[in-house]
């Protein structure tokens, strides 16, 4: 049997044992001019298979005419005949039934014309004088042709699966493609070839460090190799990438590691990138505008309800005199009115620097936090201090201000509120090009399995407006104790115009 399908052996041996497989029912196309050779055929295989269909012819037309009749599941075939010789009759089924196995049954062929037979694309021959051996032939050939049928049918239903893959990746507006081992990118759908204007043919297995800020952006060698060999995925990391424009534009990326099917073994990594510019945009706009309301409700605090209650106080003094003057009895409630009303006073006043820090407006983030380290002792009675190492003297800009002023206070009240500590240290520390704040408590810790439920929008609120300074927001527990909120982020981007 022919080398080609040498991976099909095992396959092919099983099945055309006796019992194994489904029972042989054939239709054979005989091309033989001797009646009394094809008789002898016929009977020969009649022992073990069971012929559906034998049909014997002479001449090339008739053997044509019955290929174009019906196609049989088997061609027996004399070597020598007189108006058509084997290998023209094998180049002839080859065109019209490339699928259906041809096997030589001749006296005349010899070991070296038999040999080229099989190199021409026989699947096997037999010689006329060992009938023995064609019932076995005929059971391979068989088996193998099935095995060759349900392989190209699962390869053409698996091609068929891969289009309407592609075709379903390329319709997706997020850049997806694949790396090698190498860094090397080895598929990459519509998005990808769009956004580098560029053909399919001159991105295959281009480096993708070549793309500098297009793809670039998304490869770092050392982190890749990580994630293959720990076989690790990575999500929702950002990174900012360049269209061919120049354009800069805010990318939310995963990594998946790929494996061979094959071997198991990693040969690279599948990357999804999803464009989140615009949401970004307006996500920080909703950020700003809630920004630009809690001031508004801060300013009116102070100058419209503060004005009033102060307005009442200076009333009540008034009239605290003028019952002490008569000696009035309603004197202690009429004190009684003005303490409380000191305390609200005292409560929206503390309430209005909370929602409109006033240093906030003067770019100088250290003195609100300060404040606000004088706010939150004054309010839940936990110590609270603030400190700058004297390097953090940064004119950011105002929504930075802001962002960096809300985690700081967040974090704070989470840490006087849930945290149960005694002490609370908020610092403000520059390290380079970055700014750190971190916010430090002593009190039971951080338990990342209970933090959401304890923080819930809070913890998620911080972690968006780090993003929104372009940094990160980390949160552990401290080294003897207690919780480390930490946020990073570069200075120059979050800078205030000249």
């Amino acid at each position: 049997m022919s080398d080609r399908f040498g991976d099909l052996r095992r396959t092919v041996n099983e099945a055309a044992e006796p019992g194994h497989g489904e029972p042989f029912d054939v239709d054979i196309l005989c091309l033989e001019d001797d009646a009394r050779d094809a008789d002898l055929a016929r009977h020969a295989l009649q022992q073990s298979i069971s012929i559906r269909a034998w049909r014997v012819v002479s001449t090339r037309a008739a053997f044509i005419g019955a290929l174009a009749e019906r196609t049989p599941d088997l061609i027996l075939a004399d070597y020598s005949l007189p108006d058509i010789d084997g290998p023209e009759a094998l180049r002839i089924a080859h065109e019209r039934c490339p699928e259906v196995p041809f096997i030589f049954l001749s006296g005349t062929i010899g070991e070296e014309r038999a040999i080229e037979t099989l190199k021409l694309g026989a699947t096997d021959y037999v010689i006329k004088d060992r009938l023995a051996r064609l019932a076995p032939a005929v059971h391979r050939a068989i088996a193998e042709a099935r095995v060759l049928r349900s392989r190209t049918a699962a390869q053409t239903a698996l091609a068929a699966q891969g289009a309407v893959l592609k075709r379903i990746v390329d319709a997706i507006p997020d850049l997806i493609y694949a790396v090698d081992r190498d860094g090397r990118i080895t598929m990459a759908n519509h998005a990808v070839l769009r956004m580098l204007k560029r053909k399919s043919q001159t991105v295959m297995g281009r480096p993708l460090k070549e793309f500098g800020g297009l793809l670039g952006a998304q490869f770092d060698d050392a982190e890749d190799q990580r994630l293959m060999q720990a076989r690790r995925a990575l999500t929702e990391r950002e990174a900012r990438l360049r269209d061919s424009d120049g354009a800069e534009r805010c990318h939310l990326f995963s990594k998946l590691p790929l494996t061979d099917p094959a071997t198991g073994a990693v040969n690279g990594l599948l990357v999804v990138s999803r464009d989140i510019t615009d949401s970004r945009l307006l996500e920080r706009e909703v950020l700003e505008v809630t920004e630009r309301e809690q001031r508004r409700v801060g300013s009116d605090l102070h100058d419209g309800l503060g004005q009033d209650l102060t307005g009442l106080g200076l009333m009540i003094k008034g009239l605290e005199s003028e019952l002490r003057r008569e000696n009035s009895q309603h004197l202690p409630q009429v004190k009684r009115i003005g303490e409380v009303l000191r305390d609200a006073f005292a409560s929206a006043h503390s309430l209005a620097r909370a929602l409109a820090p006033t240093n906030l407006d003067r770019g100088d983030i250290m003195v609100a936090i300060e404040q606000l380290a004088r706010h939150c002792s004054g309010l839940f009675g936990v110590p609270c201090e603030a400190h700058g190492d004297g390097k953090v003297s940064v004119n950011l800009s105002d929504s930075a201000a802001a962002h960096l002023y809300r985690i700081a206070q967040e974090a704070t009240v989470n840490a006087a509120k849930h945290a149960s500590a005694s002490r609370i240290v908020i610092e403000l520390s520059r390290t380079g090009a970055d700014l750190t704040l971190a916010i430090i408590d002593d009190g039971i810790g951080f338990d990342a399995e209970r933090a959401e439920s304890r923080v819930g929008m809070g913890l998620r609120t911080m972690a968006y407006r780090a993003r929104m300074l372009g940094g990160s927001l980390r949160t552990v527990r401290g080294p003897n104790g207690g919780t480390r909120v930490e946020c990073r982020f570069p200075i120059k981007q979050n800078q205030a115009a000249a």
